[in-house]
């Protein structure tokens, strides 16, 4: 029962956000966009993101903005299998995103994370939510 409910959370999920596992250029931008605003509320910059390993929970875009703008480590995590497999496609892509480490999690499960290093920050990004 529960592996069924499992399922169907994942794939609610996964349809939601489908946008949100697009990687292009243009939506690319738009994540950078979030990044950098959310570490402005923090009081936080590109230059003092360098340096630190980074956890962040959703789609995945951000997790690659966070590398781009110098992260040491992104250890991503998302109840999707889709936002998981984006990133491990852009990584086979571009041997440089190996410092992302991005795995099917659900964060309300009390599962170990696999996380081998301290974490500086917590980033998750907010969104509206989704229009029905």
């Amino acid at each position: 029962m529960k592996a069924a409910h499992d399922k169907e959370m994942r794939d609610v999920y996964a349809q939601i956000y489908q946008d949100s596992y697009n990687l292009e250029p243009q939506a690319m931008e738009v994540a950078m966009d979030r990044v950098t605003k959310n570490l402005g509320e923090f009081s936080l910059s590109k230059i003092d993101l360098a340096g630190m390993n980074v956890l962040n929970v959703g789609p995945g875009r951000e997790a690659l903005a966070l590398h781009k703008m110098g992260a040491k480590r992104v250890f991503h995590f998302d109840i999707s299998d889709l936002a998981v497999g984006a990133i491990h496609r852009a990584q086979l892509n571009s041997p440089a995103l190996s410092n992302i480490q991005s795995s099917r999690r659900d964060f309300c499960a009390r599962e170990d994370l696999p996380i081998d290093e301290g974490i500086d920050l917590v980033v998750e990004i907010k969104r509206k939510s989704p229009r029905r």
